[in-house]
């Protein structure tokens, strides 16, 4: 079927996807609450940074927690600076702070206040010798240093003077800190196990879904969708399309998912740490996406092109495969491989394409983010604290860790974009079939078939392929029991006439009734339990003899199959294959010579005892002895049945109860084989050439005599 031009919007994909997966949501919310926690215990080791270098690596002299100055007020009252101060210094929440374990652990200089420059060092100072650290106002405001009287607000009094109070904490230990991150990293581990199992159980669950739901809309299609279809366009969007979704989209969702929770805890970590480096950080991330952009959109289009290429060389194995005995009889081997080396040399360049695109993202990543960190380093450094003198090496070593860590989930984000681009081209292709709805369905007010119909009428039938007629104005009734033969030159629409009978296609205009009930009234499994079908083409599976004769009915027991088999002359042969009904006969029955396939479709459909046959062109590919025993066996299953048999070897039809006869897609003529024949009209016409009467080469019955 024709494939869309236009790239695939990577939406219609991902909801179509979501509501597949909304079947399993309690396994999504299981994947959502891993992926959040999982982001949560891949920062919390960063975060050990600050703390740990404060405590630990830098030895910070005449500077002291808000927390350990205690204010003596003029009016004899005393206060905490920390308390007093209008915008408190923490960055911390009150339940850590409160948490002596968790204070020694994550809170810097044992206080989490603001921090305090002791200009002399004594128990008791003056208010002006102790100089408190006050944040700038907005983004670009500096931080200024001053005294205590001007730091508190003045409603409070003046301050007589300020005591140091011994902070009775003491930093976490070293071993402590040492013992936490294996810890944390190994939860990290088993939240990252659990997300991936059940994402990947929801995920190819659905890949699942849609390929068994999209086989069910393909079977359901009519014929005519498979006469404009080719094959192998439809095996690449069943295996190719289906394989690049699931091979994709366990990892793709799993990046989609958890790679913006990873950014989110980091950018909102840094912001607990410190707002104003922590704003540059959430400022540069975007400009990650920019070297993303242009090759998102090439990889996009390479996709696209790749998949249609991959259709095509489906189509030609399939052509090759198929018609390998043409491909040897005419010596193309050569021109084959060729045809098919030329196919898989574009799909090489189309690929090349993708990897490129690929290849270059990782680096383009990098380097961004890699200015990304000097830049945040040279900006904190030239500002805020830096002008103030009272840079934390903790504080810029953990914010610079922190976005160092954004760089592997936003490069796995847009890895996991590009490969959405390939996914969505693969999605259009697999829904674009699976959107298609069949032309014939049955009707909101269906009924069964009548078990006791007792004729099938055409009333006034048009039918025409795409605009040109095939049958005009057919107007004939058959009934029930009755033996039609219809015959005419090739193209004059004979098989198009048997195929209205089980609503292959739909009349244009007039209609075909069982009595008075128009076939497209009537439920379709009830219409098609009604028929039966033997073709010159013998369809086989590669199964053994007896589920090929029992095809789609496990039940059925062997006795049955024996007897079908016996009826259709095939349970000698059969009997004397190596495993007898159990031996496997090859794809399409390959193992099987022609006139043996042919007994075995015909037992299939004696199995089936349907009331009505269609044969069409039945021994048309046979020799004559195996033309002999498939008709003994299809005369056999006529009897009792209303048959239509289309036939061009005219000898197979002289016992028809009617002959119609086609020309130009209309009924010329219509009555047994004497009566046409005594005409001398088309019929005439067309038995007398068929065996060669008029030059003394006569094959086949001899004409009746009148």
């Amino acid at each position: 079927m024709p494939s869309d031009p236009r790239p695939a919007s990577a939406l219609p994909t991902v909801r179509r996807l979501a509501r597949y997966a909304s079947t399993y949501l309690g396994r999504i919310v299981i994947v959502f609450v891993t992926s959040i926690l999982f982001a949560i215990f891949a920062f919390l080791p960063i975060s050990l940074i600050k703390p740990f270098a404060d405590n630990h690596l830098v030895a910070e002299t005449g500077r002291v927690s808000s927390r350990n100055i205690l204010l003596h007020l003029e009016d004899g009252t005393a206060k905490p600076l920390d308390e007093a101060l209008p915008t408190r210094g923490s960055r911390y929440p009150e339940w850590v702070l409160r948490n002596q374990l968790l204070r020694s652990i994550l809170v810097s200089g044992g206080g989490g206040g603001s921090k305090v420059t002791l200009v002399a060092n004594a128990s008791l100072l003056p208010p002006t010798t102790v100089l408190v650290t006050l944040p700038g106002k907005g983004l670009l405001g500096r931080p200024s240093k001053v005294t205590v009287d001007q730091a508190i607000p003045k409603e409070l009094g003046r301050v007589h003077h300020v005591s140091l109070v011994e902070s009775k904490e003491k930093p976490a230990p070293i071993w402590l800190y040492a013992v936490l991150v294996p810890i944390l990293f190994f939860i990290k581990g088993v939240l990252g196990v659990i997300r991936s199992v059940v994402l990947a159980s929801v995920s190819l669950n659905v890949v699942r879904d849609i390929q068994n739901d999209l086989y069910s809309k393909i079977l359901r299609q009519p014929v005519a969708f498979f006469r404009h279809s080719r094959t192998g366009d439809l095996m690449s969007r069943m295996v190719n399309d289906v394989h690049v979704l699931s091979s994709q989209v366990v990892g793709v969702l799993q990046d989609l998912i958890q790679s913006p929770f990873e950014v989110a805890a980091c950018i909102a970590g840094s912001f607990l740490i410190d707002w104003k480096t922590a704003l540059l950080i959430l400022l540069l991330v975007p400009a990650l996406a920019l070297p993303m952009g242009a090759m998102s959109r090439r990889i996009r289009k390479a996709s696209r092109r790749a998949q249609e290429k991959r259709a095509d060389i489906s189509s030609v194995l399939v052509e090759t495969l198929t018609g390998v005995e043409v491909v040897k009889a005419f010596n193309m081997e050569d021109y084959e491989q060729r045809r098919y080396q030329d196919e898989t040399r574009t799909l090489l360049r189309r690929e090349m394409k993708i990897r490129k695109a690929r290849a270059f993202s990782s680096p383009a990543t990098e380097m961004a983010a890699a200015f990304g960190v000097a830049g945040v380093i040279i900006i904190a450094m030239m500002s805020q604290e830096a002008a103030a003198g009272s840079v934390e090496l903790g504080n810029l070593a953990t914010i610079a860790a922190a976005f160092t860590m954004t760089i592997k989930p936003l490069d796995r984000f847009w890895k996991a974009k590009f490969q959405l681009g390939e996914m969505a081209e693969a999605g259009k292709r697999i829904f674009t079939v699976m959107d298609r709805e069949p032309e014939i369905v049955d009707a909101p007010d269906a009924v069964p078939v009548p078990k006791d119909w007792r004729e099938i009428r055409f009333e006034n039938v048009n039918f025409a392929y795409g605009g040109e007629p095939v049958l005009k104005d057919l107007n004939v009734t058959v009934k029930r029991g009755e033996k039609i033969a219809i015959v005419g030159k090739t193209g004059a629409g004979k098989t198009t006439l048997v195929n209205l009978i089980a609503r292959f296609h739909d009349v244009t205009e007039g209609a075909v009734r069982f009595d008075d009930l128009d076939v497209r009234k009537v439920r379709l499994d009830s219409l098609l339990e009604q028929i039966g079908i033997v073709t010159q083409r013998t369809v086989l599976f590669n199964d053994t003899v007896a589920r090929n004769i029992a095809y789609g009915r496990p039940d059925i027991p062997l006795e049955e199959i024996c007897h079908a088999a016996e009826a259709a002359y095939a349970d000698e042969f059969i009997r004397e294959l190596p495993n007898g009904y159990d031996t496997v006969i090859g794809e399409m029955g390959t193992r099987l010579s022609g006139g043996q396939a042919q007994r075995v479709a015909i037992a299939r459909a004696i199995l089936k005892n349907p009331p009505i046959l269609i044969l069409d062109e039945a021994t048309a590919s046979l020799d004559t002895a195996s033309e002999q025993l498939v008709q003994r066996a299809l005369d056999s299953l006529m009897e009792h049945r209303t048959t239509f048999a289309i036939a061009h070897r005219l000898s197979t039809i002289l016992n028809a109860d009617r002959i119609l006869v086609l020309e130009e897609g209309r009924i010329v003529e219509s009555g047994p084989h004497a009566e046409l024949y005594a005409r001398g009209g088309v019929y005439t016409g067309l038995y007398d050439a068929q065996f060669a009467r008029g030059n003394g080469a006569v094959e086949g019955p001899e004409p009746p005599v009148n």
